[in-house]
Protein backbone atom coordinates (compact mmCIF):
# COMPACT_ATOMS: atom_id res chain seq x y z
CA UNK A 1 0.00 0.00 0.00
CA UNK A 2 1.15 3.62 -0.70
CA UNK A 3 0.44 5.74 2.27
CA UNK A 4 -0.15 9.50 2.11
CA UNK A 5 -0.23 12.10 4.75
CA UNK A 6 -0.27 8.52 7.23
CA UNK A 7 -3.69 8.54 6.27
CA UNK A 8 -4.85 7.59 3.12
CA UNK A 9 -3.89 4.02 1.91
CA UNK A 10 -3.72 2.70 -1.73
CA UNK A 11 -3.02 -0.19 -3.16
CA UNK A 12 0.22 -0.46 -4.96
CA UNK A 13 -0.04 -4.34 -5.77
CA UNK A 14 -2.14 -6.41 -7.45
CA UNK A 15 -3.11 -8.66 -5.10
CA UNK A 16 -4.16 -5.61 -2.97
CA UNK A 17 -6.75 -5.07 -5.18
CA UNK A 18 -10.62 -5.76 -4.62
CA UNK A 19 -12.27 -7.50 -7.74
CA UNK A 20 -13.79 -3.47 -8.14
CA UNK A 21 -10.55 -2.00 -8.55
CA UNK A 22 -9.08 -4.92 -10.60
CA UNK A 23 -11.75 -4.50 -13.63
CA UNK A 24 -11.13 -1.08 -13.38
CA UNK A 25 -7.58 -1.10 -13.89
CA UNK A 26 -7.64 -4.15 -16.17
CA UNK A 27 -10.03 -1.51 -18.23
CA UNK A 28 -7.30 0.69 -18.10
CA UNK A 29 -4.52 -1.25 -19.57
CA UNK A 30 -6.56 -2.50 -22.31
CA UNK A 31 -6.98 0.62 -23.34
CA UNK A 32 -3.14 1.25 -22.96
CA UNK A 33 -2.96 -1.71 -25.41
CA UNK A 34 -5.28 -0.76 -27.37
CA UNK A 35 -2.90 2.63 -27.86
CA UNK A 36 -5.50 4.97 -26.46
CA UNK A 37 -3.82 5.64 -23.32
CA UNK A 38 -0.72 6.86 -21.91
CA UNK A 39 1.19 4.50 -19.18
CA UNK A 40 0.79 7.92 -17.35
CA UNK A 41 -2.95 8.27 -18.19
CA UNK A 42 -3.34 4.92 -16.32
CA UNK A 43 -1.68 5.91 -13.85
CA UNK A 44 -3.50 8.87 -13.02
CA UNK A 45 -6.91 7.31 -13.84
CA UNK A 46 -6.01 4.06 -11.90
CA UNK A 47 -4.83 6.90 -8.76
CA UNK A 48 -8.08 9.35 -9.46
CA UNK A 49 -10.82 6.62 -9.05
CA UNK A 50 -8.95 4.67 -6.21
CA UNK A 51 -8.66 8.18 -4.04
CA UNK A 52 -12.25 8.89 -5.28
CA UNK A 53 -10.86 12.61 -6.42
CA UNK A 54 -12.72 14.32 -9.62
CA UNK A 55 -10.09 16.70 -10.90
CA UNK A 56 -13.50 18.85 -11.64
CA UNK A 57 -14.36 19.68 -8.33
CA UNK A 58 -10.24 21.20 -7.38
CA UNK A 59 -10.63 25.19 -7.14
CA UNK A 60 -8.68 26.89 -10.33
CA UNK A 61 -6.17 28.61 -8.08
CA UNK A 62 -5.33 25.30 -6.74
CA UNK A 63 -4.56 23.21 -9.99
CA UNK A 64 -1.72 24.04 -10.65
CA UNK A 65 0.04 22.54 -7.43
CA UNK A 66 -2.64 19.55 -7.49
CA UNK A 67 -1.42 18.41 -11.08
CA UNK A 68 2.04 18.11 -9.26
CA UNK A 69 1.34 16.58 -6.32
CA UNK A 70 -0.89 13.86 -9.38
CA UNK A 71 2.38 13.59 -11.22
CA UNK A 72 4.37 13.02 -8.08
CA UNK A 73 2.20 10.69 -6.42
CA UNK A 74 1.65 8.20 -9.53
CA UNK A 75 5.38 8.31 -10.90
CA UNK A 76 5.58 5.35 -7.46
CA UNK A 77 2.74 3.40 -8.75
CA UNK A 78 4.76 1.22 -10.99
CA UNK A 79 2.95 -2.42 -10.10
CA UNK A 80 0.72 -2.20 -13.56
CA UNK A 81 4.23 -1.42 -15.58
CA UNK A 82 7.58 -3.05 -16.27
CA UNK A 83 9.99 -1.47 -19.15
CA UNK A 84 11.73 -3.62 -21.68
CA UNK A 85 15.05 -3.22 -23.06
CA UNK A 86 16.78 -4.42 -26.25
CA UNK A 87 17.84 -8.43 -25.93
CA UNK A 88 21.48 -8.03 -24.32
CA UNK A 89 21.51 -4.24 -23.83
CA UNK A 90 21.49 -4.74 -19.92
CA UNK A 91 24.04 -7.78 -19.79
CA UNK A 92 26.77 -5.93 -19.02
CA UNK A 93 25.31 -3.78 -15.54
CA UNK A 94 24.54 -5.72 -12.62
CA UNK A 95 21.98 -7.80 -11.76
CA UNK A 96 20.31 -5.41 -9.06
CA UNK A 97 20.33 -2.34 -11.19
CA UNK A 98 18.83 -4.89 -14.02
CA UNK A 99 15.63 -6.23 -11.53
CA UNK A 100 15.01 -2.16 -10.60
CA UNK A 101 15.29 -0.92 -14.58
CA UNK A 102 12.61 -3.86 -15.12
CA UNK A 103 9.99 -1.77 -12.38
CA UNK A 104 11.73 2.04 -12.57
CA UNK A 105 12.49 4.56 -15.54
CA UNK A 106 16.57 5.24 -15.38
CA UNK A 107 15.36 9.12 -14.67
CA UNK A 108 14.15 8.08 -11.42
CA UNK A 109 17.10 6.39 -10.32
CA UNK A 110 20.54 8.03 -8.45
CA UNK A 111 23.06 9.26 -11.23
CA UNK A 112 26.15 6.93 -12.47
CA UNK A 113 27.74 5.71 -15.23
CA UNK A 114 25.42 2.41 -15.74
CA UNK A 115 22.23 4.65 -15.45
CA UNK A 116 23.48 7.12 -18.20
CA UNK A 117 24.60 4.33 -20.51
CA UNK A 118 20.72 3.28 -20.15
CA UNK A 119 18.57 6.68 -20.46
CA UNK A 120 20.59 6.52 -24.29
CA UNK A 121 18.49 3.05 -24.60
CA UNK A 122 15.34 2.46 -26.04
CA UNK A 123 12.69 1.09 -23.82
CA UNK A 124 9.28 -0.39 -24.35
CA UNK A 125 6.54 -0.14 -21.52
CA UNK A 126 4.45 -3.13 -20.89
CA UNK A 127 1.48 -4.51 -18.88
CA UNK A 128 3.03 -6.27 -15.96
CA UNK A 129 1.09 -10.00 -15.47
CA UNK A 130 2.49 -11.66 -13.32
CA UNK A 131 0.89 -11.86 -9.67
CA UNK A 132 0.03 -14.66 -7.41
CA UNK A 133 -3.73 -14.07 -6.44
CA UNK A 134 -6.99 -14.85 -7.89
CA UNK A 135 -8.86 -11.23 -7.75
CA UNK A 136 -11.86 -12.34 -9.23
CA UNK A 137 -12.59 -15.34 -7.13
CA UNK A 138 -16.74 -15.04 -7.83
CA UNK A 139 -18.61 -13.52 -11.38
CA UNK A 140 -22.59 -12.69 -11.73
CA UNK A 141 -23.80 -13.45 -14.79
CA UNK A 142 -27.85 -12.88 -15.18
CA UNK A 143 -27.80 -11.72 -11.68
CA UNK A 144 -26.38 -15.18 -10.60
CA UNK A 145 -23.34 -15.63 -9.15
CA UNK A 146 -20.69 -18.18 -9.37
CA UNK A 147 -17.84 -19.14 -7.44
CA UNK A 148 -14.36 -19.39 -9.29
CA UNK A 149 -11.37 -21.13 -7.88
CA UNK A 150 -9.11 -19.35 -5.15
CA UNK A 151 -5.27 -18.71 -5.35
CA UNK A 152 -3.36 -16.95 -3.00
CA UNK A 153 0.06 -16.54 -1.70
CA UNK A 154 0.98 -16.53 2.22
CA UNK A 155 3.68 -16.17 3.63
CA UNK A 156 5.64 -18.78 1.54
CA UNK A 157 2.98 -20.73 1.03
CA UNK A 158 0.38 -21.41 -1.75
CA UNK A 159 -3.32 -21.71 -0.89
CA UNK A 160 -5.71 -22.85 -3.95
CA UNK A 161 -8.80 -24.60 -4.99
CA UNK A 162 -7.81 -25.10 -8.32
CA UNK A 163 -7.96 -28.72 -9.47
CA UNK A 164 -5.37 -30.27 -11.81
CA UNK A 165 -8.19 -31.07 -13.83
CA UNK A 166 -9.73 -27.82 -14.03
CA UNK A 167 -5.70 -26.28 -14.86
CA UNK A 168 -5.23 -28.89 -17.46
CA UNK A 169 -8.74 -28.06 -19.36
CA UNK A 170 -8.00 -24.15 -18.60
CA UNK A 171 -4.37 -24.14 -20.35
CA UNK A 172 -5.09 -26.31 -22.99
CA UNK A 173 -8.22 -23.63 -23.75
CA UNK A 174 -5.91 -20.55 -22.63
CA UNK A 175 -3.11 -21.63 -25.68
CA UNK A 176 -6.55 -22.14 -28.49
CA UNK A 177 -7.40 -18.78 -27.73
CA UNK A 178 -3.94 -17.27 -27.88
CA UNK A 179 -4.09 -19.25 -31.34
CA UNK A 180 -6.87 -18.17 -32.67
CA UNK A 181 -8.70 -15.35 -30.43
CA UNK A 182 -11.83 -17.55 -30.97
CA UNK A 183 -13.77 -16.04 -28.18
CA UNK A 184 -15.56 -19.28 -28.03
CA UNK A 185 -12.27 -21.09 -26.17
CA UNK A 186 -12.68 -18.01 -24.27
CA UNK A 187 -15.89 -18.57 -22.89
CA UNK A 188 -15.26 -22.31 -22.44
CA UNK A 189 -11.62 -21.24 -20.47
CA UNK A 190 -14.43 -19.39 -18.18
CA UNK A 191 -16.62 -22.20 -17.75
CA UNK A 192 -13.33 -23.94 -16.74
CA UNK A 193 -12.54 -22.31 -13.80
CA UNK A 194 -16.05 -20.61 -12.69
CA UNK A 195 -18.68 -23.72 -13.52
CA UNK A 196 -20.34 -25.42 -10.72
CA UNK A 197 -19.52 -29.41 -10.64
CA UNK A 198 -23.15 -29.93 -11.55
CA UNK A 199 -22.87 -27.96 -14.43
CA UNK A 200 -22.28 -29.12 -17.88
CA UNK A 201 -19.41 -27.61 -19.36
CA UNK A 202 -20.63 -27.09 -23.06
CA UNK A 203 -24.07 -25.46 -21.56
CA UNK A 204 -21.98 -23.41 -18.75
CA UNK A 205 -20.17 -21.99 -21.86
CA UNK A 206 -23.09 -20.33 -23.80
CA UNK A 207 -24.19 -18.94 -20.27
CA UNK A 208 -20.47 -17.50 -19.80
CA UNK A 209 -20.57 -15.54 -23.36
CA UNK A 210 -22.65 -13.28 -21.66
CA UNK A 211 -20.31 -12.04 -19.86
CA UNK A 212 -18.88 -8.41 -20.88
CA UNK A 213 -15.59 -8.60 -22.53
CA UNK A 214 -13.86 -6.98 -20.04
CA UNK A 215 -14.39 -9.11 -17.16
CA UNK A 216 -13.49 -12.02 -19.95
CA UNK A 217 -10.10 -10.09 -20.95
CA UNK A 218 -9.80 -10.24 -16.59
CA UNK A 219 -10.49 -13.87 -15.99
CA UNK A 220 -7.96 -14.52 -19.05
CA UNK A 221 -5.05 -11.88 -17.20
CA UNK A 222 -5.61 -13.48 -13.94
CA UNK A 223 -5.05 -16.67 -15.33
CA UNK A 224 -2.11 -15.90 -17.25
CA UNK A 225 -0.44 -14.09 -14.46
CA UNK A 226 -1.13 -17.11 -12.04
CA UNK A 227 1.01 -19.58 -14.37
CA UNK A 228 3.94 -16.44 -15.11
CA UNK A 229 4.49 -16.43 -10.93
CA UNK A 230 4.01 -20.06 -10.76
CA UNK A 231 6.78 -21.05 -13.85
CA UNK A 232 9.27 -17.81 -12.60
CA UNK A 233 9.26 -17.13 -8.70
CA UNK A 234 8.07 -21.07 -7.57
CA UNK A 235 9.63 -24.29 -7.32
CA UNK A 236 7.45 -25.33 -9.91
CA UNK A 237 9.60 -23.59 -12.37
CA UNK A 238 11.69 -26.31 -13.64
CA UNK A 239 8.21 -27.53 -15.44
CA UNK A 240 8.54 -25.25 -17.27
CA UNK A 241 12.07 -24.60 -18.29
CA UNK A 242 13.30 -27.84 -19.61
CA UNK A 243 13.78 -28.40 -23.30
CA UNK A 244 11.62 -30.34 -25.35
CA UNK A 245 12.72 -34.11 -25.65
CA UNK A 246 12.16 -36.96 -28.34
CA UNK A 247 10.09 -38.50 -26.06
CA UNK A 248 8.13 -36.01 -24.40
CA UNK A 249 5.43 -32.88 -25.77
CA UNK A 250 5.95 -29.37 -24.78
CA UNK A 251 4.65 -28.78 -21.26
CA UNK A 252 1.55 -27.38 -22.52
CA UNK A 253 0.62 -30.04 -24.16
CA UNK A 254 1.46 -33.05 -22.57
CA UNK A 255 -0.60 -32.15 -19.30
CA UNK A 256 -3.53 -34.15 -19.75
CA UNK A 257 -0.98 -37.18 -20.17
CA UNK A 258 0.57 -36.61 -17.43
CA UNK A 259 -2.43 -37.10 -15.26
CA UNK A 260 -2.68 -40.48 -16.80
CA UNK A 261 0.88 -41.70 -17.08
CA UNK A 262 0.82 -40.51 -12.30
CA UNK A 263 -2.49 -42.38 -11.81
CA UNK A 264 -0.64 -45.70 -13.82
CA UNK A 265 2.50 -44.92 -11.66
CA UNK A 266 0.08 -45.65 -8.80
CA UNK A 267 -0.56 -41.65 -7.03
CA UNK A 268 -3.94 -42.68 -7.41
CA UNK A 269 -6.70 -43.40 -9.32
CA UNK A 270 -7.21 -40.58 -12.42
CA UNK A 271 -10.62 -39.18 -10.53
CA UNK A 272 -7.67 -38.49 -7.19
CA UNK A 273 -4.95 -36.89 -9.98
CA UNK A 274 -8.21 -35.15 -11.72
CA UNK A 275 -9.67 -33.56 -8.20
CA UNK A 276 -6.21 -32.82 -6.36
CA UNK A 277 -4.84 -29.02 -6.20
CA UNK A 278 -2.78 -28.32 -8.92
CA UNK A 279 0.28 -27.52 -6.59
CA UNK A 280 -0.38 -30.97 -5.32
CA UNK A 281 -0.57 -32.03 -8.86
CA UNK A 282 2.68 -30.04 -9.65
CA UNK A 283 4.88 -31.76 -6.77
CA UNK A 284 3.63 -35.12 -8.34
CA UNK A 285 5.06 -33.63 -10.90
CA UNK A 286 8.31 -32.58 -10.02
CA UNK A 287 9.02 -36.01 -7.85
CA UNK A 288 8.63 -37.51 -10.93
CA UNK A 289 11.50 -36.05 -12.75
CA UNK A 290 13.62 -36.17 -9.38
CA UNK A 291 12.85 -40.18 -9.09
CA UNK A 292 13.76 -40.25 -13.33
CA UNK A 293 16.56 -38.34 -13.19
CA UNK A 294 18.06 -41.07 -9.48
CA UNK A 295 17.22 -43.71 -11.53
CA UNK A 296 19.43 -43.14 -14.62
CA UNK A 297 21.97 -42.13 -11.97
CA UNK A 298 21.85 -45.28 -10.62
CA UNK A 299 21.90 -46.75 -14.09
CA UNK A 300 25.52 -45.22 -14.39
CA UNK A 301 24.46 -42.75 -17.38
CA UNK A 302 26.19 -40.03 -18.59
CA UNK A 303 24.92 -36.78 -17.12
CA UNK A 304 24.90 -35.59 -21.18
CA UNK A 305 22.47 -38.43 -21.49
CA UNK A 306 20.60 -37.55 -18.92
CA UNK A 307 20.14 -33.73 -19.81
CA UNK A 308 18.42 -35.09 -22.95
CA UNK A 309 16.41 -37.86 -21.91
CA UNK A 310 14.91 -35.52 -19.42
CA UNK A 311 15.20 -32.13 -21.22
CA UNK A 312 16.89 -30.90 -17.79
CA UNK A 313 19.77 -28.18 -17.63
CA UNK A 314 23.45 -29.48 -15.96
CA UNK A 315 22.54 -27.05 -13.41
CA UNK A 316 19.29 -28.55 -12.53
CA UNK A 317 20.63 -32.10 -12.74
CA UNK A 318 23.39 -31.01 -10.47
CA UNK A 319 20.41 -29.64 -7.61
CA UNK A 320 18.82 -33.26 -8.34
CA UNK A 321 21.69 -35.60 -7.19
Amino acid sequence: MITIQKKYHYPNQWEELNPEQFLMLIRLLLEFMAGNLSAQEVRIAYFLNIAKINPRHIIKRNRERFHENIYRITRTLNFMFKYQYPEGALSEIYTDLQAQLEKTLPSDLPETSEVRYVKKLKRTTLPDFVFSKNILPEIKIDGKKYRGYTFELQGDIIHTTLTAVQYVDANLLYGKYIESRDMSYLDMMVAALYRRNEDDSIEFAKTAAKLDSVTKQAIFICFQAIQSFLATRTKYAILWNRKPTKDSNKFSLGLSDCIYSLSSAGYGSLTDMEKMTVTAFFDLMIKNIIDSVKTLRDMKIKKQEIAEKTGLSFAQINKII
